[in-house]
């Protein structure tokens, strides 16, 4: 066994805990940890374990560690992972906690052998000793570096089956099918199959968005066929959304094309559901694949891959308009009234929630990335140029149907939430689940907020501030929204796509700061 390196938590000292920020909220209890040293230490993203253990992946002084964390959400114990878990010049894929272990998938290049090999070791949640050492998954053979393959972890709803997925080399040759090599496992970490699928479609025509395994082992392909330019239509859709399913340990391949007449499907996701039927449910345009004039839900039967439900809504002028401002309603119920399309444009469908009675919950975001690139010269006649990433991550759409796909309500949590040239770290949301009610948490300038009129001439800071947003929607389609509290300057501060959603409906919140980090979690009613 490889030699294991345990480091427990010493008291850090020099960081004041006077006037700590605090946040809370009217039915909502926010506990923070207290400050954790992160001079050249990054947290990377939190790992919820069983029974509610914390974990994170983080680069300390350029080494990667795995880090469990105790109830107070106070560094426990640390581990060393390279080289003493995994070799030196390996690629950490993904760790997933299963069967009360951690396992932790990882890929090495071989450049001699022009090889991309995917690994795997399973750790002990109690304290992160290695209990079983390296195995091989499978290995992707490329000629070039830049095309050597991609892996990713899927696991089953009931967490009995685990899918390693490989998305192979793209072929070069024309026509050339698209393969994806595939393992699934059971609790017990043995290979119920393993094959190497084909997709009935061009490597370069088809683009691959989603995968997943059902709780039987049956592995499911969510992607997008693009038609060749010859055969493309105006005012029509470029291509189809494919759902590939394969049954029989890979032996019985089924596929179904997920369209709407004379619609385009904007953005589209999917799960199995315990009873075997696949659920689906997005957005669609009457125009284009950015724009989004209503929400849809599909229900397919697993053996037949047929539609057995299928329901559209379409939003109103209202809806499309709620949380603009007065310049830009106006602007919009101008060009409806003309007779023009007017729509929601680039939302991505972030969650699909399974009700109690069957129904269906859909959550998405609006999303979008500009780049500008600005040149100027100086006086001595140098140029210079400077390329800006915006990002935006904006309004939140839910949309509710009932256990025949009939909608319910649909509703808007507002937000916008802006940034340049850091891949929109703070912006974002989290959400979790309790009860009857969806939890939103979110940072940005509370526009949202009920009763917190703060006047921009006489207050500019407070009217630039953020704050900490809390959001809820029964299943009702009731909403409250508060703020938790405004984010005070050289603050810690919170960074809502980092956080873990648990089984009883709290989040463990991780919050930055400029020399140290803060665990906690967020506590509701």
């Amino acid at each position: 066994m490889k030699k294991l390196i345990l480091i427990t938590l010493i008291t850090f000292v020099g960081i004041s805990l006077v006037g700590a920020q605090e946040f809370t909220g009217e039915g909502v209890e926010v506990s923070q940890s207290d400050p954790i040293v992160s001079k050249k230490n990054y947290l990377g993203y939190l790992i919820l374990g069983d029974n509610d253990v914390i974990f994170s992946r983080n680069t300390i002084k350029r080494k990667p560690y795995l880090i469990r964390y105790d109830e107070n959400m106070e560094v426990e114990t640390k581990v060393l992972l390279t080289p003493n878990i995994i070799p030196k010049r390996s690629y950490i894929e993904s760790i997933i906690p299963f069967n009360g272990g951690l396992m932790m998938f990882y890929s090495k290049l071989d450049k001699a052998r022009k090889t991309n090999d995917l690994f795997y070791v399973v750790l002990s949640q109690d304290d992160l000793a290695t209990v079983q050492e390296e195995t091989k998954v499978f290995g992707l053979t490329y000629s070039s570096k830049r095309n050597s393959g991609s892996f990713d972890i899927a696991m089953s709803r009931d967490s009995s089956k685990l899918l390693a997925f490989a998305n192979t080399p793209n072929k070069r040759s024309k026509g050339a099918r698209d393969e994806v090599s595939v393992v699934v496992m059971d609790k017990d970490y043995e290979i119920i199959w393993d094959d190497v699928l084909s997709i009935p479609y061009a490597d370069k025509d088809f683009a691959i968005t989603d995968y997943d395994v059902d709780n039987a082992g049956n592995v499911y392909i969510l992607g997008k066929h693009y038609k060749q330019k010859s055969k493309r239509q105006k005012k029509k859709p470029r291509g189809t959304y494919k759902l590939i399913g394969y049954f029989e340990e890979g032996h019985d391949r089924q596929q179904f094309d997920l369209r709407l007449s004379n619609k385009f499907i904007s953005d589209i996701t999917y799960f199995v559901k315990d009873d075997g039927n696949i659920l689906c449910s997005g957005l669609y345009s009457n125009t284009s694949t950015s724009g989004a004039v209503g929400a849809f839900y599909l229900e397919i039967e697993n053996e037949t891959l047929e539609v057995i439900v299928e329901n559209l809504v379409e939003f109103s002028l209202d809806f499309i308009t709620q949380g603009l401002s007065e310049r830009a309603t106006k602007r919009t119920k101008k060009r409806a009234k003309k007779g023009k399309d007017v729509e929601l444009y680039s939302y991505e469908v972030r969650n699909l929630i399974e009700k109690e009675d069957g129904g269906l919950v859909m959550v998405a975001e609006q999303y979008f990335v500009r780049v500008t690139t600005t040149t100027t010269t100086n006086a001595n006649g140098t140029t210079s140029t400077q390329t800006t990433y915006h990002y935006y991550y904006n309004d939140i759409v839910v949309v509710s149907f009932d256990e025949e796909g009939e909608i319910e309500w649909h509703d808007k949590v507002e937000k916008a939430q802006y940034s340049t040239n850091d891949g929109g770290y703070y912006s974002g949301f989290n959400m979790v689940v309790k009860g009857d009610k969806m939890h939103f948490y979110f940072v940005d300038q509370a526009y949202s907020v009920p009763g917190l009129d703060i006047d921009r001439r006489t207050d500019k800071k407070a009217f630039k501030a953020n704050h900490f947003i809390h959001a809820s929607l029964d299943l009702d389609g009731n909403k409250e929204v508060q703020s938790l509290g405004e984010i005070q300057r050289k603050e810690f501060r919170p960074v809502p796509k980092e956080f873990v959603s648990m089984r009883d409906g709290r989040s463990t919140i991780y919050l930055r700061g400029r020399k140290a980090y803060k665990l906690g979690r967020i506590m509701v009613d």
